[in-house]
């Protein structure tokens, strides 16, 4: 619990725990903050409500994400600020930037609940990751990304699935989360994410 301290007839509540200098000395945040100019909090929080073309693209470089293809624009809010949308044009796979690590330095530490422990380095989960992938792919595993969807059409990328799912098969059963709905429609979902499909998109493919 923190101390309450009297500032004129006010309660104020100090802090429980206060960074030492050397702390901050080795926070990334701090780094990020000063590489761009800023030395204090507030010249910071206004720099990044204020510009924030400026303040994602270098918060992106900072994060070292890996894009296939390079965005033309952080944020286009041409449309309106609820309908944003973000790295226009930019593809990634955040698998990539996920595993970019020195492949000899250790990723994961896991230990099973018998005791057993084991240990993973960046090149031997990427290994996994791609054994993983491949499976998939052999088993027809088949993936239409939102990117496609909007490229080819709901309606032919809908029809394309049916018949992957129908091919030997003795029927199919289709449901529909509406979580793949974008929150402008359906805004009391759980993981409401925008640049889903519209009310018609949905009312098609079903």
């Amino acid at each position: 619990m923190g101390e309450v301290a009297m500032v004129g007839n006010v309660g104020a509540m100090r802090p429980a725990w206060e960074p030492s200098e050397s702390y901050l000395e080795r926070s990334r945040l701090r780094r990020f903050a000063r590489a761009n100019g800023h030395s204090d909090y507030a010249t910071f929080f206004e720099w990044s409500i204020r510009d924030l073309e400026t303040f994602w693209r270098a918060t992106e470089q900072d994060l070292g994400i890996v894009w296939h293809a390079p965005y033309a624009h952080v944020l286009d809010s041409t449309k309106g600020i609820p309908w944003t949308t973000w790295w226009t044009g930019g593809r990634m796979n955040y698998v990539a930037t996920a595993l970019r690590h020195d492949p000899a330095r250790v990723a994961v530490i896991a230990e099973a609940e018998e005791g057993t422990v084991r240990t993973l380095t960046f090149g031997e989960l990427a290994a996994e990751v791609a054994s993983v992938a491949a499976g998939l792919r052999s088993l027809g595993v088949r993936v239409f990304t939102m990117t496609e969807i909007d490229e080819r059409g709901m309606s032919t990328c809908v029809e394309e699935a049916i018949q992957i799912a129908a091919h030997n098969t003795a029927g199919i059963h289709v449901t529909m989360d509406m979580d793949v709905i974008d929150p402008f429609y359906a805004p009391g979902v759980g993981t409401p994410e925008r640049g889903g499909v519209t009310y018609r998109e949905g009312h098609l493919a079903m």
